[in-house]
């Protein structure tokens, strides 16, 4: 058998100032020789040599009860296979507030908006649970979404309620986000969740 390598790296800068947070950060993945699943076997002859680094910045701005949460990540890869998007940006924008008196029931509602840029739309195989980077040849050509959520919290106990894939309506209902995976409809999600603690 060959000799495979992985090397990963991160480098990560955080601030906190008075209404807002920051957090950038560079990564790095370099796949040498690694086995990836090719038509029906594993091999590694074909990706031989992989790298991928990712540029993150974070805010999050307060303003009394509102929120505003943007993110930008910028990938750039060395593969002739774009599996990633250059380019994605979400901003997650909410108000959350103390109700009645004593404050303790916490209410929350917001969006979650995003955008990617251009990317291939690997293949998933449900056999070998495992993506496979060679086949896909569908590719996507960027897409904006949207989600609403909406909560109540008491301390660790927390309830919610999102309404997700809003960008169905706009977008066209054959976009691949894997091949053969076409962008998912609109659903709604109900939760409840309780953390623990000693």
């Amino acid at each position: 058998p060959s000799t495979q390598s992985r090397f990963y790296g991160d480098l990560r800068f955080s601030t906190i100032l008075k209404f807002i947070d920051v957090d950038v950060n560079i990564s790095f993945v370099q796949l040498k020789d690694n086995y990836f699943f090719i038509d029906t076997i594993w091999r590694n002859d074909t990706l031989t040599n992989v790298s991928l680094t990712q540029f993150n910045l974070h805010a999050d701005y307060r303003l009394k009860q509102l929120h505003l949460q943007p993110s930008y990540t910028y990938s750039l890869s060395n593969s002739s296979i774009q599996f990633t998007p250059n380019h994605q940006v979400n901003l997650r924008v909410f108000v959350k507030g103390g109700l009645f008196k004593a404050k303790k029931l916490q209410a929350y509602l917001g969006v979650d908006a995003s955008y990617v840029s251009r990317f291939n739309a690997i293949e998933f195989n449900v056999l070998s649970g495992s993506y496979d980077f060679w086949n896909g040849n569908a590719v996507n050509n960027g897409f904006a979404n949207l989600h609403f959520f909406t909560g109540f919290q008491i301390d660790e106990f927390k309830f919610y309620v999102r309404y997700e894939n809003i960008g169905y309506f706009w977008n066209q209902h054959s976009l691949p986000v894997l091949s053969k995976h076409p962008i998912a409809g609109t659903q709604f999600r109900f939760g409840l969740t309780w953390d623990f603690f000693n």
